[in-house]
């Protein structure tokens, strides 16, 4: 009897030092569950679970799995390195399941050391809404262009259903609401979504929340995602050089992008650690050599460069550099 009490104090011991080991995995992610809400049949539904590395070694995702096959999780990104970002994309599949699904996706990771995290996600698809496409996706536009998109909404049950207003609505978007005719009864509806000059740079992924007069359904999330694509990139946009020795030096090239030929005028402010070899011609696409000289104290450097260039219209571009500056590891 006291062996079996005193194996069972060991079992507990154990485990709760295996969950405090993997506390550092957890601690990588912004968020570990998202409630999609009440969705549409065949609406494209998605939440990226962001993640960063926050060490000064590579992180690998191994693997990532679903409890359930109404969610398909994909990693944007399996090996990051320091300060680097990624996300485990959730997708509900709204097409193929019906009703309230939830999931458990588990995400493994081997690399600096081996952990599993769970991620939660739920939502409620309802079969007697179906949006057509199944969101707005504005695909790249340009920095200052507008762009226009437009879904249906069609609710196929009896009744006096109506979509009273749309909500979450970011500032660089703009929403109309029409009431349309459909053979099949019923009620429908088109949204049109206007994509505004003053849209910000990158990627963007929201979800407009359409209020109802159900009860049983008081909101609908529709799927807006786009990238806004500044006139000139820089590539890697955010580039860790890794650990260098006091008094040595690391060297990488960047990728300058435009539609156009241009010239590179300077990469600024001037920092006497970096040295950057800039072209003279103008063409479409530049590589530049970036020279980094560590000094002779161990630091934490960053700094964010700003490429300027001779087109008239946002001719600038940033690039964030990172890189640590340590004594390196002598074993015996």
């Amino acid at each position: 009897m006291f062996r079996s009490i005193t194996l069972a104090a060991v079992g507990v011991i154990l485990s709760q030092q295996a969950a405090l080991g993997q506390q550092w995995a957890r601690d990588l992610f912004q968020a570990t569950s998202h409630d999609f809400g009440v969705v549409a049949h065949g609406a494209k539904t998605q939440y990226a679970f962001e993640f960063s590395n926050p060490y000064a070694v590579d992180l690998h995702v191994a693997a990532v799995r679903s409890s359930c096959g109404c969610t398909t999780p994909t990693i944007s990104k399996r090996t990051l390195l320091a300060y680097e970002k990624a996300a485990i994309v959730a997708t509900f599949n709204t097409d193929r399941f019906r009703g309230h699904r939830g999931a458990t996706l588990t995400v493994t990771f081997d690399r600096p050391r081996y952990a599993e995290v769970q991620l939660q996600v739920r939502g409620d698809i309802r079969s007697d809404v179906e949006v057509t496409p199944s969101g707005v996706v504005f695909g790249s536009v340009d920095r200052g262009r507008t762009a226009a998109r437009s879904v249906e909404i069609r609710h196929n049950a009896p009744g006096a259903w109506k979509v009273l207003g749309v909500e979450n609505c970011p500032d660089f978007l703009s929403v109309q609401l029409e009431p349309t005719t459909t053979p099949y009864g019923g009620a429908s509806y088109r949204l049109r979504a206007h994509l505004k000059e003053n849209a910000p740079v990158g990627y963007f992924r929201r979800q407009l929340a359409l209020r109802t007069n159900s009860r049983s359904m008081p909101q609908i999330r529709i799927n807006v995602e786009g990238r806004v694509v500044p006139p000139v990139t820089v590539s890697p946009s955010l580039l860790f050089l890794g650990a260098v020795p006091p008094g040595q030096q690391v060297t990488k090239k960047l990728i300058i992008h435009a539609k156009r030929p241009f010239k590179v005028l300077a990469i600024e402010p001037a920092d006497k650690r970096f040295a950057f070899q800039l072209p003279t011609a103008a063409k479409k696409v530049h590589v530049v050599t970036m020279t980094f000289t560590a000094g002779q104290d161990t630091a934490k450097v960053e700094a964010t460069f700003h490429v300027q260039t001779d087109l008239d219209h946002a001719n600038e571009a940033t690039c964030k550099v990172s890189v640590a500056v340590i004594h390196p590891v002598v074993s015996n």
